[in-house]
């Protein structure tokens, strides 16, 4: 799944377009991690999977991003994170 993430936002937020681009907002600053840990605990709450189902597969250091959410496909997690 891609999604493009702004660190240091001023609030813990996900957003999904209605074509289907995520957009995650942390708070946590872009050093030693600290935003990548806190996209995956924001994704866990959002998709209601454990943390340890989440993996970053690509961007570590990058804005865009692409993860792995076991047990669910692309289009059952953006339709969950839109609420839908």
């Amino acid at each position: 799944m891609r999604i493009r993430v702004r660190a240091r936002a001023s609030r813990n937020k996900v957003d999904v377009s209605p074509e289907g681009v995520v957009r995650i907002y942390v708070t946590a600053a872009p050093e030693a991690g600290k935003a990548n840990d806190a996209i995956i605990a924001l994704l866990a709450n959002a998709l209601g999977v454990g943390r340890r189902s989440i993996t970053l597969v690509k961007g570590h250091t990058a804005r865009d991003k692409v993860f792995s959410i076991e047990g669910l496909d692309t289009d059952e997690a953006i339709s969950r994170l839109a609420g839908d």
